[in-house]
């Protein structure tokens, strides 16, 4: 921490962080500790309707493990779509010419950060937020929750701790944390089939991906005027997935 940070205080009316958190590890816990640091408040967003094999825990789940490994984020979880309706909730809710705070790191702000000032202004299916800045707070990935659900199937209790950081004896509704999450991916199987569908994305080029980012934008645009939000809120999903393919290309120098 910062000496100005120490004595100043946070710069940002407010800070928030988004994740899917599923399940919760250690590495999130330092994000949540960013961001309860970086804002005069603060919140933390995550999918609240996502379940299946990279999403294991139901939203409840979800929740109550990550009000039992971090306590002090109970009261400031927040369920949304994405960044950007997280965004508009957010602005209803501070109002206007407020500064806020994205922590993340920084590959997820090359995008994020970008999708984020982009529609600073401008309403859409996501809804309408206009803040005086969108500040960027470092937050390295410290582990992965693909570890804790890898090792979750495999039946390695010992590996699912050394990922999350957290305590073996905490419990929730009974169950250990390594039981609920291994309960859950049980549940949840993976789909052999999905390598087939990540192909065909991986050999989209920038081009074909800027075309349907129009298209959908259109259309996303014309659901918000006819009342149509989920639909809307689908091809906003789309444009997002599109542009986080866009600068994976970009990193590959692929066009």
């Amino acid at each position: 921490m910062l000496l100005r940070e120490l004595f100043e205080g946070p710069d940002a009316d407010a800070a928030f962080c988004f994740g899917r958190f599923n399940p919760a590890h250690q590495g999130h816990i330092e994000v949540w500790k960013a961001v309860q640091g970086a804002g005069h408040k603060w919140f933390v967003g995550t999918n609240p309707s996502t379940q299946g094999p990279n999403d294991p825990l139901r939203f409840e789940e979800k929740s109550a493990w990550m009000q039992a490994i971090y306590p002090p984020i109970k009261g400031h979880i927040m369920p949304e779509q994405s960044v950007v309706t997280l965004a508009s909730r957010l602005y209803s809710m501070l109002g206007e010419g407020k500064t806020i705070a994205y922590v993340t790191d920084s590959n997820d702000w090359a995008w994020a950060g970008k999708v984020l000032n982009d529609y600073n202004g401008k309403e859409g299916a996501h809804g309408y937020y206009k803040f005086a800045k969108i500040m960027h707070v470092e937050s390295p990935r410290v582990s992965s929750a693909t570890a804790l659900r890898t090792a979750a199937r495999a039946g390695d209790e010992a590996a699912f701790y050394a990922a999350s950081g957290t305590d073996p004896s905490l419990k929730v509704g009974g169950k250990t944390y390594y039981e609920a999450v291994a309960a859950a991916v049980y549940a949840n199987p993976e789909k052999i089939k999905k390598a087939k569908k990540e192909k065909a994305v991986a050999e989209l080029s920038n081009n074909k991906l800027g075309q349907y980012k129009k298209a959908a934008s259109a259309d996303a645009s014309r659901a918000d005027k006819e009342g149509d939000f989920k639909r809307g809120d689908k091809r906003f999903s789309g444009i997002i997935k599109a542009t986080k393919k866009q600068f994976a290309n970009d990193a590959k120098g692929k066009q």
